[in-house]
């Protein structure tokens, strides 16, 4: 994880310590989703289901950071009104924005075959607009929309190729960035817990290797199967 915390802005160990209910359970569904997307990766059905997963999990985490920004005491949940800018902004606490250096790029979209331009967080938000409506993005297999996925590229290659107003996504690398993302904010919404708690020890390292943070209390790690991270799912 690096050094910016821009995620945990107006969120202290105090606040964490007396989340709701309903918070906890937020967090419980943000860990489940996480696992079960890199379950999903990790025995091969990444094309089919760890971008479902994995918006899942930003979408929960989204509302959880937007809830604990906001006092304990007359606790409302967020409004369930600006899902896509929640989603959006969750993601660049952490990925620079178009603004700051982060991707623009300009598409034109299948639907309307009007130009569109995306941010890297606009961009997943297409892609988790489609998977919701169970549209197949796989790029192999001719998928009728202007952003597609190919989990075929090895993470570290190219992030994706424009054709004619259409990108082929690298899915590997997409999915890890995500990853990333909500990683730290799992380790380190658990890390300013254990600080507040005042717990003799805590760790926020992210093993490079495929793990995954368990749903349950008191487990954060679980290897559900050992592969190199260069694996191409099938």
């Amino acid at each position: 994880m690096n050094a910016s915390l821009e995620m945990f802005d107006e969120i202290d160990g105090k606040r964490l310590l007396a989340m709701e209910p309903q918070e906890i359970r937020w967090m419980q569904n943000l860990k489940k989703a996480f696992y079960e997307s890199d379950n999903a990766f990790s025995n091969g059905h990444a094309a089919d289901l760890a971008f479902p997963e994995i918006c899942k999990a930003v979408d929960v985490a989204a509302t959880l950071q937007l809830s604990l920004q906001g006092p304990v005491s007359n606790w409302t949940p967020p409004t369930t009104k600006n899902n896509k800018r929640k989603f959006i902004d969750f993601v660049h606490c952490e990925v620079p924005t178009s603004q700051n250096g982060g991707l623009d790029i300009e598409l034109i979209d299948a639907r309307t075959h009007e130009p569109v331009s995306y941010s890297f967080g606009e961009l997943i938000y297409a892609i988790r607009c489609m998977v919701h409506e169970n549209e197949n993005l796989n790029s192999d297999e001719n998928a009728d929309y202007h952003v597609t996925l190919d989990w075929g590229v090895p993470k570290h290659g190219l992030f994706g190729v424009v054709r004619d107003g259409r990108l082929i996504c690298n899915a590997n690398a997409f999915w890890w960035r995500l990853r990333e993302v909500l990683a730290k904010f799992i380790l380190g919404t658990e890390m300013f817990m254990a600080f507040e708690r005042g717990d003799g020890s805590f760790s926020i390292h992210c093993d490079p290797e495929l793990k995954s943070v368990h749903p349950n209390d008191g487990r954060h790690w679980l290897i559900p199967q050992r592969k190199s991270e260069l694996v191409t799912p099938q």
